[in-house]
């Protein structure tokens, strides 16, 4: 204890950066919270389902179409030490982006019209120019943590949303209406200016671009791909069994489980931030230290008992009464997350180790989980059938990333 000092611990890097992480995650999650209270006003129930159906369905578009080579990117940066090399992984990693949107923008502009007609139809086709912003999103989001670039990281994930909440405030000052078509272009917009303002401040290098693409394809074969099978059997199953309410019942229901989901989704932040500051250490490293992953629990454990205290209560303040729907979504998506914040933190390591085909399957079984349980639960119960299946498949989740933890450093 005699070398115990506040001041040194606040003054490590890996620290500062955690703290700064943490708070532009939880800052980012508040701003969310005020957007979500300003859409489900001026929005309405059905127009907010509208809204988060579509932002689902992009995110799940951009998902099927990245083929793992940001993920390659991601890895084969927190591997490099050479700063140049960083800088060609960089740049490749744009104009691999750019190739993926424009690709995107002329498959959707031909066939989105078999799929959906009318004003969905109309709103999709106008967002498109914005693939540019959700195919980098993705990447910056995967790229920046292998980078160790998280403070450039904490401004993606609160940047968007505050410039949104102040445009938001500015159409309902001036006109005090909100229209679902303005909600979409400044929302996209919004990640669109901070996007390109870290990707200007990224130092990237297009020299020896051939040859830096052609190191990221073979990569790609071993580490990339295998997790982006897992991530569509994953993270698209996820996607598609809330998508699945619109299917069997509205846009309204899925607009409650959507609402459920943002005034939930901090219960996954702790653990998840820790594995993201800790990624390039973990590359290093033979197992997780025990003493975080106690701390990590007991944290957490402590805001999962705040959020059922007072969620009743501020949700009934902020939000109309046509929106209680959601509140008991809200308690069982809480444990969700809880459980799959945990199973992030493992995956995370396994990550590191560039364990892409053991990740593969954890994505399949969560994957399989989905699919079954959505097919099963959510025509029967809705958005409570959806909320279940999400309980049960971050359990699968947790468990499968924890086994083959455990095994490996064994």
């Amino acid at each position: 204890m005699k070398n115990f000092s506040v001041k040194k611990i606040f003054k490590n890097q890996k620290v500062k950066q955690a703290i700064v992480l943490y708070s532009s995650t939880i800052g980012s999650m508040l701003i969310g919270f005020l957007i979500s209270v300003l859409n489900t006003k001026y929005l309405g129930k059905d127009n907010y389902g509208d809204f988060k159906f579509i932002e689902v369905l992009f995110s799940l578009i951009v998902l099927f179409s990245t083929f793992g080579f940001f993920y390659s990117c991601t890895y084969m940066t927190a591997k490099e030490e050479n700063e140049q090399k960083k800088n060609k992984l960089f740049g490749a990693h744009i104009i691999i982006g750019l190739v993926i949107s424009l690709f995107l923008i002329l498959i959707l502009t031909s066939y989105i019209s078999f799929f959906y007609t009318g004003n969905l139809g109309i709103y999709i086709h106008v967002l498109l120019p914005f693939m540019f912003v959700l195919v980098f999103n993705n990447s910056l989001e995967n790229i920046l943590q292998g980078n160790n670039k998280i403070y450039s990281l904490s401004i993606l994930k609160i940047g968007p949303k505050f410039i949104y909440l102040l445009t938001l405030l500015g159409i309902i000052f001036f006109f005090d209406e909100l229209s679902l078509k303005s909600a979409l272009v400044f929302f996209y917009a919004s990640t669109g200016i901070i996007i390109v303002s870290i990707i200007l401040k990224t130092p990237f290098s297009f020299k020896d671009l051939k040859a830096t693409i052609n190191s990221i394809f073979e990569t790609n074969k071993i580490v990339g791909f295998p997790i982006y099978i897992g991530g569509v059997l994953g993270v698209a199953s996820t996607h598609l069994s809330s998508l699945f309410i619109s299917f069997f019942n509205n846009n309204t229901d899925f607009g409650f489980y959507a609402l459920a989901l943002t005034v939930s989704s901090p219960m996954g932040v702790l653990p998840g931030i820790v594995g993201t500051t800790l990624m390039r250490d973990f590359a290093n490293k033979k197992k997780m230290p025990v003493n975080i992953l106690k701390l990590i629990v007991i944290i957490s454990l402590i805001f999962f008992v705040l959020f059922l205290t007072f969620l009743n209560p501020l949700f009934n303040y902020f939000y109309s009464r046509e929106y209680e729907p959601a509140i008991n979504l809200a308690i069982l998506t809480s444990v969700a997350f809880l459980i799959h914040g945990f199973g992030d933190l493992y995956n995370k390591f396994l990550y590191a180790k560039g364990e892409g085909k053991k990740m593969r399957i954890s994505s399949i079984n969560i994957g399989l989980s989905n699919i079954i349980l959505s097919l099963c639960l959510i025509p029967l119960f809705g958005s409570s059938g959806a909320a279940y299946v999400k309980i049960i498949s971050s359990a699968v989740y947790l468990g499968t990333v924890s086994f083959f933890y455990y095994k490996r450093i064994k």
